[in-house]
């Protein structure tokens, strides 16, 4: 059996760290690159956990295998990525200081905290603008890129969401204020959505409205499964179906 250092056993983080890389690459078009990049990201995410794990534990024996291996991965598939598209490099900048705030977030104990969910979440919802640039995808202000722009806060909207959701089901299933924290998120989102189309979103009719009862639907689960006790397993495999439905929301954006 794979042991925890090398293989988190975080079911539905696997949906947060594909969805965002698969929406970027099937938006613009697969490309070459993204052979290399896909595999560094993974290796990229991998590693960083390990790092994270190293940095909370604070041991001297803590195991580094899984951080050296991983690590080596990512950053021969990374610089063989920039290789092919050297600008990609200036997303470091985003990278860097969000990797930064989580490591010290492990160094404090905190790596359950909102602020921690927070920054790993935005990184991986950015990480579709890498992938939509390395197809050859335009940023803004290019109205594609304006798009894009949208479809990442989309992203972010609904895995930032599930931060709320899993923790009123698991560790925060007695708090009623976050169970109506969570509620008032998820509907907020749904009135935005609702309204995107008057306050400017560029999204089709279609799109809007399938959003829009998408993050109904989220609202809905707030409300009924807040304070219940579900396996982290079945909680994972809803956010992969949940994830999936997304996808298939950004494509047709």
């Amino acid at each position: 059996m794979i042991s925890r250092e090398w293989l988190p056993r975080q079911h539905g983080a696997w949906a947060m760290l594909a969805v965002p890389a698969l929406v970027g690459m099937l938006r613009e078009g697969p490309a070459a690159v993204h052979a290399l990049l896909l595999p560094a990201w993974l290796a990229a995410y991998l590693a960083f956990t390990a790092a994270g794990s190293l940095v909370h534990l604070r041991r001297r024996n803590a195991p580094i295998a899984p951080l050296a291996t991983f690590g080596g991965i990512a950053l021969v598939l990374g610089l063989a990525a920039l290789s092919l598209r050297p600008e990609l490099l200036l997303w470091a900048l985003a990278f860097v200081p969000l990797a930064l705030v989580s490591l010290g977030c492990s160094a404090l104990r905190a790596d359950r905290s909102l602020l921690n969910d927070g920054v790993t979440i935005l990184a991986a919802c950015l990480f579709a603008g890498v992938a939509y640039q390395a197809g050859g995808g335009l940023l803004p202000p290019h109205p594609q890129g304006q798009v894009m722009a949208w479809i990442v806060l989309a992203l972010f909207a609904y895995f930032f969401g599930t931060a709320f959701y899993v923790k009123t089901v698991i560790r925060e299933r007695a708090n009623r204020a976050f169970h109506r924290l969570s509620v008032g998120y998820h509907a907020a989102w749904t009135l935005f959505w609702a309204a995107s189309g008057s306050l400017g979103v560029p999204i089709g009719t279609p799109t809007r409205i399938g959003i829009t009862v998408f993050f109904a639907a989220l609202t809905v689960r707030a409300a009924v499964l807040a304070g219940r006790s579900v396996r982290p397993l079945h909680v994972g495999l809803g956010e992969i179906l949940a994830s999936a439905i997304l996808l298939a929301l950004t494509l047709t954006w």
